[in-house]
């Protein structure tokens, strides 16, 4: 037979009503929660999950890049492995190395849904222009 204290309650009772009480004060109660409460919830958590998901696709894509363009450059001067040196392969890994630098803002830039947008805006208008400019170089030379 447990104790009972504090009021009557016994260490289970107390451990029970002190989470469920927590709960209710973080808006977990079902019965005191609306409709329209559940759905907002839906909608952060995936939208909380679609950034996380982004920022996981962003690093391993950074960490790609890093490995596929300095691998080369390790390889090549590593001195266990005993390769020929060539100065033209030496001179590509190098700068195979100094890409990776070209590539990490590009993908950090085209990880972020605005850039993107603003950059596919870009071309749009920028498509549109060259294809008026070629109707009208077609029109004065007939």
């Amino acid at each position: 037979m447990t104790k009972k204290t504090e009021g009557g309650k016994n260490h289970l009772e107390r451990e029970f009503y002190s989470v469920s009480e927590t709960r209710t004060s973080q808006g977990y109660d079902s019965e005191k929660e609306g409709k329209g409460d559940g759905k907002k919830k839906v909608r952060a958590n995936r939208k909380k999950f679609r950034a996380e998901k982004r920022v996981a696709i962003m690093g391993a894509l950074l960490v790609l890049t890093t490995m596929l363009c300095w691998t080369p450059y390790a390889l090549h001067h590593s001195k266990y492995l005993g390769l020929p040196e060539g100065h033209w392969f030496g001179v590509f890994t190098m700068w195979l190395g100094y890409c990776n630098a070209l590539l990490d803002p590009l993908i950090y830039s085209f990880m972020n849904y605005r850039v993107r947008k603003e950059i596919k805006s870009f071309f749009r208008s920028a498509c549109a222009v060259c294809h008026r400019r070629s109707n009208l170089h077609d029109k004065h030379s007939n």
